[in-house]
This record gives C-alpha cells, structure tokens and sequence, in this order.
C-alpha cells in the first residue's frame, strides 16, 4: 500500500488519492455530487469479473446496468483479520468522454474521487482530477469549492457545479485537468463473478 492511504479503504481508492498526493503534495480534489449526469449504460458481459491493477485485485459487477453503477469489492488484511471493503464507481458519458466518480462507501458521507476514464476491450485507465485545475476553476467561478490547507497539504472539496465541471473535463483541454502522469490501469483478468 502507498504511504498516505488509510488502512481500511479499498486499495483503488487510497490508490487514487496517495497517487495524487505524493504527485502534487495535494490530495486528490473530491466532490460532493457526481460528476456528469448522463450514466453510461453497461453491459454486465464487458464488466464483471476479476479485475487487477498494480497495487491489488478486485471483483467489480455491474450494480445498477441503467443507472451507471459498478460495485468494486477487495479483500484485504487489516490488523490480522480479513477486511472486506464495498465500494460504487458510478459512471457518467458526457460528449463521448467516460467520467467516473468513486465513493468509499464506508466513510458514510457522499465524497467521491473523480476523473476521466478510457476503457478498451478488458482494460480501463483512469486518471483523477488536478488540484491545481479544480482550484482555477473555483477561482473562475465555473464551479464552487472550499480550498483547506492542512499540514502542507491542499485538499480541495468541489460542493456545486457538477455539469459544468463535466463539460469541462469532457472536452479536448479536460486532459489537461487530470494527473496524466499516473494513472491507474485495471486489467480484467478473469470474466465473469
């Protein structure tokens, strides 16, 4: 596991962030809504199964096919005993770009990780959203967020905006909003559940 994550997070999750605060010093900026309102449509066929990535494996299923939900499981260990963790990535299609927003389910609060995803044949590359960018667009106005410095570190929380960030992140110059540096990469390695 990276340094920064917390132990009982899905790997995917802490992955994102410690990826993003290890790049920039930043944690990774979060909303409180999703991102996008168009779900994209998915096909129980092209999702389920056992996914890998660099730092764990995964069984993801499609929850709710119409409604763009994945339900991402990881086994872990935790203080010598088996830790299940449960979380949703929700999916969102906005000007033929896919958007994914990732919840921890476990925190009980609506925070998600967001970004942009591409995905071909059984692999999907995901890349979060700059700090920096999502700073210069509060600072614009496009959105609204709340900007916290804590121990050198930036956290930025998106709370209004959503379609508007949608549109920016679908567009060609929405690559440039995203850690294109590191992203994360899951290979389906196993189809089906």
């Amino acid at each position: 596991m990276k340094p920064h994550s917390k132990a009982l997070l899905p790997l995917l999750l802490t992955t994102l962030a410690a990826t993003a605060l290890l790049l920039t010093g930043c944690g990774a900026p979060t909303t409180r809504g999703i991102v996008g309102s168009t779900p994209l449509q998915l096909d129980p066929e092209d999702w389920n199964g056992h996914w890998r990535s660099d730092d764990g494996s995964y069984t993801i299923r499609v929850a709710d096919a119409e409604n763009g939900i994945l339900e991402v499981v990881q086994v872990g260990e935790s203080e010598k005993a088996l830790h299940v963790s449960v979380n949703h990535l929700y999916l969102r299609e906005e000007n033929h770009a896919i958007l994914f927003n990732l919840n921890d389910d476990e925190s009980g609060s609506a925070s998600y990780i967001f970004g942009r995803m591409v995905r071909k044949n059984d692999a999907a590359v995901l890349w979060t959203a700059r700090t920096e960018s999502m700073e210069r667009l509060i600072a614009r106005q496009m959105i609204t967020g709340v900007v916290k410095v804590q121990d050198k570190t930036r956290e930025v929380t998106i709370t209004g905006g959503y379609e508007n960030l949608a549109r920016q992140l679908a567009t060609e110059e929405g690559w440039l909003m995203l850690e294109l540096g590191d992203p994360i990469t899951l290979l389906r390695e196993h189809k089906g559940l």
